[in-house]
């Protein structure tokens, strides 16, 4: 098992660092690499709910380093290449040996974890530590007081990324529930309170408690307006086929094709059978699935893929075993779907994190374009999407921020 794991990890690892990103292509990557210096929710760096300790792990790691940008990225790159040991002993423990190898070669290889291993953002550190309480919580199931300890990982483990939230909940209610213990579950609660409040209560402290809530609020909102379903005034019905529809679009780029096909069959094939769903780990990565599935669908942002990361660790362990039970009886076929689906899936992210090293991307191309054209002295820059860029890749520029008043700015004697 060890030489496995250590297998994955190793040629994970060896293939993030030859493709890392060097830029901080993303608004909220430059956010994160702003706030290294400066720490502001009111400035939006980063923006609420603030990721607290994910910016104290990238701090820590920017003592050494000395550089924001390749702090941010090397987080993710190393904890998206040792994630591959909690899922492993995780689909092992569920299932087999069998099942532990290819899924997490599976989960290595899909364009969405490989591309996110890359670049300076919270989703792959996030599902780190996300995946790796998971584990912990089902080796656990039965012990009440490591339940409550994990609840409060969980808590903690907000702090890092907020966005899993449903999954947490989901879960720990499921544990909960089949002990049948009122006293359990209250304690539970309260355990993940006390894991949020430990990062929480400090981030208030800092920002200042009305200014705390104005950060939060608008983040709501945004979410709600330009995210969620029910924020829409038009027809629900024709939305949510158009979410739908975004979310098909955003599997084929993260999922490949063949992935999601294989995810969709695996579902109605576990469903259709209730023999399935009668097997209590095949439920545990139900709950974990669906939990995030459904805001997914109606909430979050559909027009990226990194948002479908979270369903990756599920659906790769329940394809492994969907295929292996379809062809149980023929082993050959049964690798060879496999390995098929292995190699699309990495052909496909090969592709993707390719191009995305060798090309500037276009937010970072304008900001070098003005910069090797432009005087600083007699320019002003008015952006939006490439506001932040121009923050962080060219300060030496006055920056506006296109969407507020240009009241107070002098624009005589500047382009």
């Amino acid at each position: 098992m060890k030489i496995k794991i250590l297998f994955i990890v190793v040629l994970s690892l060896i293939l993030r660092l030859l493709y890392i990103s060097p830029w901080l292509e993303d608004w909220d990557s430059v956010q994160f690499a702003l706030a290294l210096n400066h720490y502001s929710i009111v400035l939006h760096q980063p923006h609420a709910p603030g990721y607290p300790l994910y910016i104290l792990m990238a701090k820590f790691l920017n003592i050494f380093i000395n550089n924001p940008t390749l702090s941010l990225t090397y987080l993710s790159t190393f904890l998206g290449s040792i994630i591959i040991i909690p899922i492993y002993i995780l689909s092992k423990k569920m299932f087999s040996s069998t099942v532990a190898f290819f899924a997490s070669l599976f989960f290595m290889a899909a364009p969405v974890s490989w591309t996110l291993s890359e670049v300076a953002l919270t989703n792959i550190p996030g599902q780190f530590f996300l995946i790796l309480i998971i584990y912990l919580l089902f080796i656990f199931l039965k012990n009440k007081k490591a339940i409550i300890l994990i609840s409060g990982l969980f808590g903690l483990m907000l702090g890092i990324r907020f966005t899993e939230f449903p999954i947490i909940v989901s879960l720990l209610t499921f544990v909960i529930f089949f002990h049948k213990s009122p006293k359990l579950a209250l304690h539970s609660f309260l355990s993940f309170i006390i894991g949020i409040s430990i990062w929480l209560i400090p981030l208030i402290l800092v920002t200042g408690f009305r200014e705390f809530v104005d950060s939060y609020q608008w983040i709501a909102n945004y979410i709600f307006k330009h995210d969620a379903l029910l924020g829409q005034s038009f027809n629900i019905k024709a939305l949510l086929l158009q979410r739908l529809e975004k979310l098909i679009f955003i599997t084929k780029i993260g999922f490949t094709p063949l992935f999601s096909m294989l995810s969709i069959f695996s579902l109605v094939w576990i469903f259709a059978f209730r023999e399935y769903l009668r097997n209590s780990n095949i439920q545990f990565l139900i709950v974990w699935l669906i939990s995030y599935l459904i805001p997914l669908i109606f909430v979050y942002n559909l027009e990226v893929p990194r948002y479908i990361l979270p369903l990756l660790a599920p659906l790769a362990i329940l394809n492994t075993v969907f295929i292996l039970d379809m062809f149980k009886s023929k082993m050959l076929i049964y690798f060879f779907i496999l390995l098929l689906t292995f190699f699309i899936l990495f052909n496909q992210a090969f592709d993707q994190v390719k191009r995305f090293k060798n090309t500037t991307p276009p937010t970072i191309a304008a900001v070098e374009f003005l910069k090797n054209n432009y005087n600083s002295k007699d320019t002003v820059i008015i952006a939006t999407l490439t506001y932040r860029h121009f923050q962080y890749y060219a300060p030496q520029f006055e920056t506006v921020y296109g969407e507020k008043p240009l009241q107070n700015i002098d624009l005589n004697n500047k382009s």
